[in-house]
C-alpha cells in the first residue's frame, strides 16, 4: 500500500526574476516561505543569481522556527543575467561558472537543500562540434560533483526542452550524461511541461530513470497549473509514489493574476489525487464505487 505523501514546493525567486518566467511568488524571500507555509507546502524553491546575497545561517534558523524547508536554489539567472556557463570557449569562463556554482553549494550546505542546474549548461554555439561541448560540461560537472560530495550537496540537472536549449533535451540523453559523470551527487531533474514537448510516455520516462531521479517540476501542457492543461496527473502521481520517491515535487508554472491562487489550486489538485489514490488502495473502498481519476 502507497500511503506517504509526497512533498510539495513551490516556485519563488527575488526581484531580479524575469517577469515572464514560471516562478509562482517573487520578491521577498521571507514573506514568500511565510505565504506558503500557510497555503500548505513543505517547501520552496528559490532562484537566485549571487548566492552572497542570502544569509544562509539566518535563512536556516527561520526556516527551523517555520517547521519549513528549502527544497533547492535554482542557478538560471547565472547564466540568463550574467552568462556564465558551464560549457563557456574560454577556460576563464567555464571557471567563472563553476565557481559561481560552488558558491550555490556553499549555500545550499547551509541550508540542507539541492542546487538545480538548468541553464547554465549553456547552449551549444555549434553543434557539428558538439561533443567539444559536451566534455566541456562533464569536465566541469567533475569539478562540481565533487565539491559537492565533500559538502553533501546534491546537484541536479534540469531535462529541457529543444525549443530552450538545445541539448540534454531527453531523459534518455540526460540519463547517460549522469552515468559519464559517474557521480552519486549529480541527479535527473524532470519537468512535466518539458517532458510533454520531449517524451513519448510520461510513466515509461520516470521508470527508466527512477534511480537518477532527484527533483521534480509540475505544470501543465499549456505551462499553467496542473489541471489546467491535458497531462494526466494521476499516472504521474502514482508512477512516483510506486517508486518510492522522496524528493520534491514542485508547481513550477504560469500564473494570471494571483499567483498565491494559482500556487493554492494547484497544491489543492496534485492533493486530491493522492486521496483518490489512496481511497483506491484502502481495504474498504468499494468496488462499485470507483474513484474518478482527475
Amino acid at each position: 500500500m502507497i500511503t506517504k505523501r509526497l512533498n510539495y514546493a513551490v516556485t519563488g525567486g527575488g526581484e531580479r526574476v524575469h517577469r515572464a518566467a514560471p516562478v509562482l511568488f517573487k520578491g521577498d524571500l521571507y514573506q514568500s516561505i511565510d505565504l506558503a507555509k500557510t497555503i500548505g507546502y513543505d517547501a520552496i524553491e528559490w532562484h537566485i543569481n549571487d548566492p552572497n546575497e542570502v544569509d544562509g545561517e539566518q535563512l536556516k534558523a527561520y526556516c527551523d522556527r517555520m517547521g519549513f524547508s528549502i527544497s533547492a536554489f535554482v542557478t538560471g539567472m547565472g547564466y540568463t543575467l550574467d552568462r556564465l556557463s558551464l560549457i563557456d570557449d574560454s577556460d576563464e569562463g567555464r571557471a567563472k561558472a563553476v565557481q559561481r556554482l560552488k558558491a550555490c553549494i556553499d549555500l545550499a550546505e547551509q541550508l540542507e537543500c539541492m542546487v538545480i542546474i538548468g541553464y547554465m549548461r549553456g547552449n551549444i554555439p555549434d553543434l557539428e562540434v558538439s561533443s567539444k561541448y559536451k566534455q566541456y560540461l562533464v569536465d566541469s560537472l567533475t569539478q562540481l560533483t565533487d565539491y559537492a560530495q565533500e559538502k553533501g550537496v546534491v546537484l541536479a540537472i534540469e531535462v529541457i526542452n529543444r525549443y530552450e536549449v538545445n541539448y540534454l533535451n531527453t531523459i534518455e540523453e540526460t540519463a547517460k550524461l549522469i552515468e559519464e559523470v559517474g557521480s552519486e551527487f549529480l541527479k535527473i531533474h524532470i519537468d512535466t511541461f518539458h517532458m510533454n514537448i520531449e517524451e513519448t510516455d510520461f510513466v515509461e520516462s520516470i521508470l527508466s530513470c527512477q534511480d537518477q531521479l532527484g527533483y521534480v517540476h509540475v505544470a501543465d501542457s499549456n505551462r499553467r497549473a496542473p489541471g489546467m492543461g491535458h497531462i494526466n496527473f494521476a499516472s504521474i502521481i502514482e508512477v512516483l509514489k510506486q517508486i518510492g520517491y522522496d524528493g520534491y515535487v514542485s508547481l513550477e508554472c504560469l500564473y494570471d493574476q494571483d499567483p498565491s491562487e494559482t500556487a493554492k489550486q494547484g497544491l489543492t489538485y496534485l492533493k486530491s489525487i493522492e486521496d483518490n489514490i489512496k481511497r483506491e488502495e484502502s481495504p474498504v473502498h468499494e468496488s462499485n464505487q470507483p474513484c474518478v481519476r482527475q
